[in-house]
């Protein structure tokens, strides 16, 4: 084989591994998911005028960090907690003027406290469900079937993706970089055009 062709065989291995391994690690190291802490701590609060739970919970920071306070509004907040994006939060003293709704971590719990509504607790910590009783006031009944079993946000932080956004370019010029260095190792200084000859 040509000599000149094994080495553009070799360099078009070489950039196929090599192109894109700083990006991609600017993209895939370096998300910043946010999720409840554990225990959550979970509230739910119902607001006869919004037609809306808020719900309250404990986010985790790191173990360097306390848990953050959080709450948003349920309704709301269903299609982008659903895609994993970012609830939008409020202010937890929005809770002061609402009617709590308890929540229990077993239905056996919750029967024996008979109230008319309530929120079951997932084992896993992390989902709940609106619960009420047979022939109760259907206050759950005003939110979406699908609605009535949730989990809590879990999303990539604003914070963390303009930090991928700002590295972006430094990543693709780090990546050409290591493609240049790759081809001149391969192919080496360019040989003299063989028509040229030294004077006499």
């Amino acid at each position: 084989m040509n000599s000149a062709i094994l080495r553009g065989l070799v360099l078009l291995v070489g950039c196929c591994l090599l192109n894109g391994c700083a990006t991609i690690s600017v993209w895939q190291g370096m998300n910043v998911t946010k999720e409840p802490a554990l225990p959550t701590r979970l509230e739910v609060y119902h607001s006869e005028t919004k037609h809306d739970f808020l719900i309250a919970y404990d986010e985790f920071r790191g173990t360097a960090h306390e848990p953050r306070r959080r709450a948003y509004w349920l309704r709301e907040n269903a299609t982008n907690i659903s895609h994993n994006h970012k609830p939008h939060f409020v202010p937890i003293n929005q809770a002061s003027s609402l009617s709590a709704v308890p929540v229990f971590e077993t239905f056996a719990n919750a029967r024996s406290a008979t109230n008319a509504h309530f929120v079951l607790l997932g084992p896993n910590g992390y989902t709940f469900k609106l619960c009420d009783e047979p022939g109760a006031s259907d206050v759950f009944g005003e939110i979406k079937d699908e609605i009535k079993s949730n989990e809590l946000p879990s999303y990539v932080s604003s914070a963390g993706r303009a930090l991928q956004i700002a590295l972006t370019p430094v990543a693709v010029a780090a990546d050409v970089s290591i493609v240049g260095v790759a081809a001149a190792a391969v192919l080496g200084p360019p040989s003299k055009p063989s028509g040229l000859h030294a004077g006499p």
